[in-house]
C-alpha cells in the first residue's frame, strides 16, 4: 500500500524512477519533485515539483523521465503530461488526459504516446519537433539511456 500498488499485476507494471544523464547532467525523480543535478559536485541546477498527495495516492507522482534534445517529459500519476525545458525547467508544454499513468511515455515525431493503468494509450501531437529519439521503453532497442 506504501507504493500505491494492489495486486502483483500492478507491482509488476509499476516502473519507479530511474536517472537519465544528458549533456553532464542528470535528470530524476524522487517523491514529488524532478531533479536537474550535477553528477559531479551533486549542487541542484533546477528542480520541479509535481502536483499531488504522495501518501494518499501512494508512490511516485509521476514517470520516469525521459528526454529529447531540448525538453524533458514526464507523465504525472493523475494524467498531466507535462514537457520541461532541458535546461531550465520551465514548463515548455502541459496537456491533462484524465487517465492514471505509472508507466513512462514514449516519443517520436513530435509526437508523446502515454500508456494509461486502464490500458489505453493516447498519442499527443505537440508540434515539438525535438520530441523524438525515445521510440519505445528504455529508450531504444538496445536499451540505451545514455
Amino acid at each position: 500500500s506504501n507504493i500505491g500498488q494492489s495486486s502483483v499485476s500492478s507491482m509488476q507494471m509499476f516502473q519507479p524512477s530511474c536517472v537519465a544523464f544528458r549533456n553532464g547532467r542528470t535528470y530524476n525523480l524522487m517523491g514529488n519533485t524532478i531533479f536537474c543535478t550535477n553528477p559531479i559536485t551533486g549542487k541542484v541546477i533546477w528542480k520541479y515539483k509535481i502536483e499531488g498527495d504522495m501518501e494518499k495516492m501512494g508512490g511516485t507522482l509521476s514517470t520516469s523521465p525521459i528526454y529529447s534534445e531540448k525538453h524533458l517529459v514526464t507523465v504525472t500519476l493523475a494524467g498531466k503530461v507535462l514537457v520541461l525545458d532541458l535546461e531550465s525547467g520551465a514548463l515548455a508544454y502541459e496537456r491533462a488526459i484524465g487517465e492514471s499513468v505509472r508507466t513512462p511515455p514514449v516519443m517520436e515525431g513530435g509526437k508523446i504516446f502515454v500508456p494509461t493503468t486502464t490500458g489505453k494509450l493516447y498519442c499527443l501531437d505537440t508540434g515539438m519537433d525535438d520530441l523524438n529519439g525515445w521510440p519505445m521503453f528504455m529508450k531504444n532497442n538496445a536499451h540505451l539511456i545514455n
